[in-house]
Formats: C-alpha cells, sequence, structure tokens
C-alpha cells in the first residue's frame, strides 16, 4: 500500500497528480499501478482539496463508471 504524500498524512493514495506545464492544468486521475517519480499520489481527501496555481485549470481525469460517463482521460507525466 502507498501512502499520501502529504507531510504527515497517514492515508493509502487513492490519486495520482501531474502537471501539463504547456496546458496549465493540474490533472487529478487514478492511482497509477506503478509508482511514478514525477507524479505525485495523494489520498482522497488530499486529492479533492488540491487547487491549481491561478490562471492553471484543474482537470479530473479519474474513471467514472460507464453507465454515467465518459471513458478516462489519459494521464501522462510532461516536461515542459
Amino acid at each position: 500500500m502507498r501512502s499520501c504524500a502529504k507531510i504527515g498524512c497517514r492515508q493509502p493514495a487513492t490519486a495520482t497528480i501531474g502537471i501539463r506545464y504547456a496546458a496549465r492544468e493540474l490533472v487529478v486521475g487514478d492511482l497509477l499501478p506503478q509508482q511514478d517519480p514525477n507524479l505525485m499520489e495523494l489520498c482522497e481527501g488530499h486529492s479533492e482539496r488540491m487547487t491549481p496555481p491561478f490562471g492553471w485549470t484543474r482537470v479530473d481525469a479519474r474513471r467514472v463508471p460507464a453507465a454515467t460517463g465518459p471513458a478516462p482521460v489519459g494521464l501522462e507525466a510532461s516536461s515542459a
């Protein structure tokens, strides 16, 4: 079990957070199967409260059950 990256939080990580610099987006995605050192892993509470910098957009790319929403958007580390 992987833990939330926030200091002092002992909750399990449930989401992977990535940054798309060129698009000015903070992307919240499903927890990836393998830990990526370029991405942050947060618990449910911290991922819900994560806010982007001023002028950026927060994109929630977590999976939605097929009956209620579209297919998930990919989450990949970006370098810019």
